[in-house]
């Protein structure tokens, strides 16, 4: 028989491993935890053709994804690369597969400042002027342009 004393050790600690372990798997489950509120971010699965010119587009694009406040995450068969975003990296194996799971099977998804997945694209329909378009008439879009005194 357990002594009461010894028991509420043991409850406590059951307590305390549950609520450890449903930490870790929320922080498992917001793969993109690290950026909200401080960056949107595209994520984008490719292959590796689709890549270079993915990258390609990504170098005329650098100065409107800084403006955007964009980093752009591109995963691969073989790893994951970030960019617009020198201070923040990703790189093991169970964030690439929350974060495939952020596209729910389309090809790239525009995650808001919240966290939360604004939309998700084929690679066919996606183009930055849809994504710079959607980021503008969001709401903290509106309110960083009034800021910048640009509307």
């Amino acid at each position: 028989m357990i002594k009461k004393g010894r028991w509420h050790s043991l409850f406590g600690y059951a307590v305390l491993l549950i609520g450890m372990a449903s930490a870790a798997h929320a922080s498992e489950a917001n793969p993109l935890k690290d950026f909200r509120w401080e960056n949107r971010v595209v994520v984008a699965q490719l292959d590796e053709a689709s890549l270079t010119e993915f990258e390609a587009e990504l170098e005329r694009q650098m100065v409107k994804l800084k403006e955007y406040r964009l980093v752009v995450i591109a995963i691969t068969n073989e790893e994951i690369k970030v960019y617009g975003s020198g201070e923040k990296q990703v790189s093991n194996e169970g964030l690439k597969v929350a974060l495939v799971e952020q596209l729910t099977g389309m090809d790239v998804a525009l995650i808001g400042l919240d966290g939360g997945v604004k939309r998700r694209f084929t690679l066919s329909s996606f183009s930055w002027d849809n994504v710079y378009a959607l980021i503008d008439s969001m709401p903290m879009r509106r309110v960083e342009l009034r800021a910048q005194k640009r509307i």
